[in-house]
């Protein structure tokens, strides 16, 4: 039977692992950046794959988001807010945009 102990030591058990795949993939990303070894844009779509890896570790071993059905709700939660700040986002990004084009404009007239 699993007792509390058991529980615990298995709850230990996952921060660790975390903890440790969240160090390697932090410096995978680190040194594919420092010594390159791919050309620039293989680079960059490394460390966004890592990243994305790095994402998936987080939920999984520190906020305990799996894909159970219990566990959806969660995981919609978190992808709905996602969805918000990238709007939001790409929303300032493209507004800074257009005011420096006006304000280029009224600099070149």
């Amino acid at each position: 039977m699993n007792g509390p102990r058991d529980d615990r030591k298995r709850e230990i058990r996952t921060y660790l692992i975390g903890y440790a795949l969240a160090l390697m993939l932090t410096g995978a990303a680190f040194s594919a950046v420092r010594w390159p070894f791919l050309a620039g844009r293989a680079t960059f779509a490394a460390v966004l794959g890592l990243a994305l890896v790095q994402i998936i570790v987080q939920f999984r071993c520190f906020l305990h988001i799996s894909f159970r059905r219990s566990a959806r709700d969660d995981l919609q939660l978190i992808l709905f807010s996602t969805l918000i700040v990238a709007l939001e986002h790409f929303s300032i990004k493209k507004h800074h945009i257009r005011s420096e084009r006006s304000s280029f404009c009224t600099l070149r007239g």
